[in-house]
């Protein structure tokens, strides 16, 4: 296991209680920790796994579960992971499509690295530099190129 996230929507039968640990997250009648989170979808028609219509300004809790990885490449003590599914829906940028200034950089490197993975983990999360050379995004009238 490397990291965990909410992803699973609450069962019917379980109750969460109100308080909550370090990370936010309130502990359920089965054991299992579960994020309280408030449905802002953009539109109407979105649905849960569950196939339930997610309903906007209500509340769900979504289980905190064990991140699946997939191994892309490994090399010299280290692996290339990919998530195996999506477990997050987030805003890339309101304004651009620099990576470097974006919105969901930020949240991938602040709030997404600080709730899904301990301290131990944090530690063999190398770091990652990301080429958005004119020669990697393939268009040399690019704006955004560094």
């Amino acid at each position: 296991m490397f990291g965990e996230y909410p992803q699973t929507i609450k069962a019917n039968n379980i109750t969460v209680g109100t308080s909550t640990d370090t990370r936010g997250y309130c502990l359920g009648s089965d054991g299992y920790y579960y994020a309280k989170v408030t449905a802002t979808p953009c539109s109407s028609g979105y649905t849960f796994s569950t196939s339930a219509t997610v309903s906007s300004g209500t509340v769900y809790y979504f289980k905190v579960e064990p991140i699946k990885w997939r191994i892309l490449s490994e090399s010299g003590g280290t692996a290339l992971i990919l998530c195996e599914s999506i477990i997050a829906n987030m805003w890339y940028d309101g304004s651009s499509n620099n990576y470097m200034n974006s919105e969901i950089r930020a949240w991938l490197n602040g709030e997404f690295y600080n709730k899904a993975f301990t301290a131990l983990q944090q530690e063999l999360i190398q770091i990652t530099n990301v080429d958005n050379s004119v020669y990697s995004t393939g268009y040399s009238s690019n704006s955004y190129a560094c």
